[in-house]
This record gives structure tokens, sequence and C-alpha cells, in this order.
């Protein structure tokens, strides 16, 4: 049985478990799938307006949150990120 106390590392515990990613990989995998089902829609489908709409007026105090733009930026490149559909 493993406890805490063991103090055993995450890859470890993935080899043993037979698992090949992560669960930020997985997650990142099923992002840019769910992005190319967006891009791909007609331009009056609400998701494809939600992910190009920009907010008016002023952020609150602190440090801003990663905006969802940054968050696929990162993990497509800055030159694969285009919010249009080239044809």
């Amino acid at each position: 049985m493993i406890s805490r106390l063991l103090k055993v590392r995450n890859e470890v515990m993935r080899e043993k478990m037979r698992v090949t990613q992560t669960i930020l990989e997985r997650l990142d995998k099923n992002m840019l799938k769910w992005r190319g089902r967006v891009v791909r829609m007609e331009d009056n489908r609400w998701p494809k307006g939600i992910i190009s709409w920009s907010p008016e007026g002023r952020r609150r105090r602190g440090r801003p949150e990663v905006s969802g733009k940054r968050k696929w930026k990162g993990l497509c490149g800055a030159e694969q990120f285009n919010m249009r559909r080239r044809n």
C-alpha cells in the first residue's frame, strides 16, 4: 500500500499505473481539439463569438488573470494563433 509518508514521486506513480499523459497534457490536447472545432464553425455561432469577444471597460485591481487568448498562444504558438479561418 502506498501512503503519503513514502513520498513517492508522480513519475513513479504514473509508471505503476501505466498512464502515458499527465492531466495537464490531456487538458491542453482537448482544448486544442475544441479550438479547432470552433474555428471551423460558422461566424454566427455563439462559441465563435465568445472566443473573439473582448470586454469593454476597466479591469479589477490586482494581477490580471491569464486570458483565453494568451492560453491559446501558449498552446499552439503565436504564428498559428489566428482567429480568422484562412481559405
